[in-house]
């Protein structure tokens, strides 16, 4: 089936309340609206923006729905089966979030959306809340999880990948003069490792808070370790006069190993914060800090959702309480006919076998 798009223009810099966008109620998976959001008449930038719609239906209910981003920068509203639930007027707009972890959130000027009533029997179409945005954030939340797991394992392999370095280097103190060299190189290596790692070497401006230790809390155990060897390179350093044939093959062996070493420390940064592609295709935005961001803007996001909510239900409970408040009715007597009459309030009269009158307040 042939989807039916609306399309309509809105400039963020001027009200745009004659925008109307007209369904049929009861419509499904069938009607889109394509928006260009424009700025002082020029095609707006929604790199880095994830749009969501938000408004209320004829009803009274919410929605707070995710929207796509076409190729050619036209933002996709889906008129859902719950948009299109309610006949009438419902008024919308559309909210712009950063992605980047920023506080920043940009609104249009509202537009309208009018449902036209089904010709048939609308009665069994049940009305709701739709918070497709939030089904997206839990979703983003397991992603974020794996991820981290991924990070761990990450530092683990560095980690494994500075031992083997550590005991290659210790191979080549057969030779005095190749043993030092090989052993600095190691030692640089290893200090680099730590430093992505866990930090604490002092070789990188800021690596105390550039590590994957400080994103995914799973280095903390390997200091000591890394102490540890960095002492036995120490010693080994000193039996290099006993060693001294085999010192040419150990060293090309340390200095493969401290490579592989460096490697790894490489990759655990890029799953740890990112690399702009350097390392891994995509790791600018597949990476623990990138997912970071993203879980704080959706949390900000939800926030925002649970405020609106809020209003509403404090505006139902006061609209209840006016109603049980206007139950005082007005009585007057008809002299002519002898009649006597009220208005206002909300009762329920009967005569009981007795002719007694019966009352009741109804609500």
């Amino acid at each position: 089936m042939n989807p039916i798009i609306t399309y309509i223009t809105t400039d963020l810099t001027a009200n745009n309340n004659f925008n109307y966008v007209r369904a049929v109620q009861g419509d499904n998976q069938t009607r889109y609206v394509h928006i260009t959001l424009l700025d002082n008449q020029i095609p707006y930038n929604l790199s880095d923006i994830e749009p969501v719609l938000r408004g209320s239906k004829p009803d009274g209910t919410t929605i707070f729905n995710h929207c796509g981003i076409s190729d050619n920068g036209e933002i996709i509203v889906e008129l859902t089966g719950q948009i299109l639930a309610s006949a009438g007027t419902g008024k919308y707009e559309i909210a712009l979030y950063k992605t980047n972890g920023q506080d920043e959130v940009l609104t249009s000027f509202p537009f309208n959306i009018y449902v036209s009533p089904a010709s048939f029997n609308a009665g069994n179409i049940t009305s709701s809340d739709e918070f497709t945005e939030l089904s997206g954030i839990i979703k983003n939340i397991d992603s974020i999880n794996q991820n981290v797991e991924s990070a761990k394992d990450s530092a683990e392999n560095a980690k494994l990948s500075a031992d083997q370095a550590v005991a290659s280097a210790v191979s080549a103190s057969d030779s005095a003069t190749q043993a030092d060299l090989s052993a600095a190189d190691a030692l640089s290596s290893s200090k680099l490792s730590k430093s992505w790692a866990i930090g604490g070497t002092g070789i990188r401006e800021g690596e105390d808070t550039d590590n994957s230790k400080y994103y995914s809390q799973l280095s903390s155990d390997h200091m000591d370790t890394a102490k540890s060897y960095m002492d036995m390179t120490e010693t080994y350093k000193n039996d290099t006069a006993l060693l001294k044939e085999a010192a040419s093959d150990s060293a090309d062996t340390a200095s493969s190993k401290a490579a592989d070493a460096f490697n790894y420390a490489e990759l655990s940064r890029s799953y740890a914060i990112g690399t702009e592609g350097t390392v891994r295709e995509g790791d600018g935005s597949d990476n623990s800090y990138y997912y970071s961001l993203q879980s704080a803007s959706s949390a900000r996001r939800a926030n925002d959702l649970l405020n609106q909510i809020d209003v509403k239900t404090q505006n139902s409970l006061q609209q209840i309480e006016d109603a049980l408040s206007s139950t005082t009715p007005q009585f007057y007597f008809d002299h002519a006919s002898g009649m006597l009459s009220y208005s206002g309030g909300r009762f329920h009269w009967a005569l009981d076998n007795n002719g007694h009158l019966l009352w009741e307040v109804t609500i």
